[in-house]
């Protein structure tokens, strides 16, 4: 009895063992606009988990000319290929546009480490910076297995993601691949929970900046350049300060595009807004350079929790924004604002809070109308039983 004991504890410990050799991936198959030939859908359902050997036939009853270029990440899961940032703006925009997607299956198993990727008839090399390949693989090979950019823990998730798409978007391009099926898929399990806590380290911004002197009260979470080519990055902003003139005042952030933004007050209106026309960055009027309009009434601050744009002028950097951004000029001119007022948010006058609670209010009105009708319609009898006279007879028209 001990001994079948012993067996199937190590039994069981090797079954383990080779489940913790085994990962999920996500694998998508895509192909060039201009190729023309049709591929069959897989038969098996997108959240199904795909085993090792019906992936292999899979790519089996594939033709047996046809070449597959497949790009390995080193960490994807299926939440990143449809991953948005702030700005509702998609990491993989090229793929989801300007590629024509195949098949997709959500977890798969060994989708890099099998029998058809592992064979003779496989070459293997990555991307360049310029989003080349490093090594041009022969032509004779029919498969090409091609290692994706790295993440770095400083990166922020979207930027890593958008990397990945200008990647396999630039090589799918090649004139020699464009008749190539490809396959996007990863080297670890999609559910890693260290992968996904790293991430999340990374996707912390940068110091907030708090800002506080006798004419304005300022706070951004981070300060971002977005480029045209490349990732986003953070701007280092230098010394704020400002200035006050009658019924202006102007906020200076020194940064590697200075901002000057000038806030008029309006007495009769009561009221404070940015006067774009006398406001610059990098000394150029912001007249069409701002996508939201800053102001709020008098002793109330105005404050923006996604972002706030400016348009530049250059041929790389298409502008700067403010992440988390909320500023309140001190019209009143007597004490230092040490705390923002009452906010004036950028969403507009109908904000989700507001749906959500006007969406709340009509559900538990609806409930309480159903009840007061259901009341309403409760109907006793008009005639009671008498139990010295003659028995009362209803008939089913009563």
């Amino acid at each position: 009895m001990l001994n079948k004991f012993v067996v199937a504890i190590f039994l069981s410990l090797v079954c383990h063992a080779f489940a913790l050799d085994s990962h999920n991936s996500p694998v998508l198959i895509f192909k060039h606009k201009e190729n023309t030939k049709s591929y069959d859908s897989g038969v098996v359902s997108a959240t199904t988990q795909v085993k090792q050997r019906d992936f292999e036939q899979r790519l089996r009853t594939l033709d047996a000319g046809q070449k597959i270029m497949v790009f390995v990440a080193s960490d994807l899961s299926p939440e990143d290929l449809a991953f948005k940032n702030e700005k509702h703006e998609k990491a993989f925009g090229n793929l989801a546009s300007n590629l024509d997607i195949v098949d997709y299956m959500l977890f798969v198993e060994n989708a890099v480490n099998n029998k058809v990727t592992q064979g003779q008839d496989v070459a293997h090399t990555e991307v360049s910076a310029i989003n080349e390949l490093e090594e041009e693989p022969s032509s004779d090979k029919r498969i090409i297995i091609v290692k994706l950019p790295g993440y770095h823990v400083s990166e922020q998730k979207f930027h890593w993601l958008r990397r990945i798409d200008r990647a396999l978007y630039a090589v799918s391009q090649l004139p020699q691949y464009k008749d190539y099926l490809f396959v996007l898929t990863s080297e670890q399990n999609s559910r890693l929970q260290q992968h996904s806590r790293k991430r999340r380290a990374a996707d912390t911004p940068t110091t907030p900046t708090n800002h506080s002197d006798a004419n304005i009260l300022v706070y951004f979470k981070d300060f971002v350049q977005k480029n045209k080519k490349t990732a986003d990055e953070s701007i280092l902003t230098g010394p704020i300060s400002s200035t006050k003139a009658e019924n202006t005042i102007t906020l200076t952030i020194e940064s590697k595009f200075p901002l000057k933004l000038a806030f008029d007050y309006e007495p009769a209106a009561d009221y404070w807004a940015l006067n774009t026309a006398t406001s610059t960055i990098s000394g150029k009027p912001l007249d069409g350079k701002v996508q939201t309009q800053i102001g709020a009434p008098k002793n109330i601050s105005f404050s923006c929790s996604s972002a706030v744009y400016f348009t530049v002028d250059d041929e790389n950097v298409a502008g700067v924004y403010f992440k988390g951004f909320q500023v309140q000029p001190n019209i009143n001119g007597t004490d230092k604002l040490t705390k923002f007022g009452d906010s004036y948010d950028c969403t507009g006058f109908v904000s989700i809070p507001i749906w959500s609670g006007l969406f709340i209010t009509f559900l538990l009105l609806g409930i309480v109308a159903t009840a007061v009708s259901y009341i309403m319609d409760i109907r006793t009898m008009d005639r009671f039983d008498d139990p010295k006279g003659k028995t009362i007879t209803i008939t089913a028209s009563e």
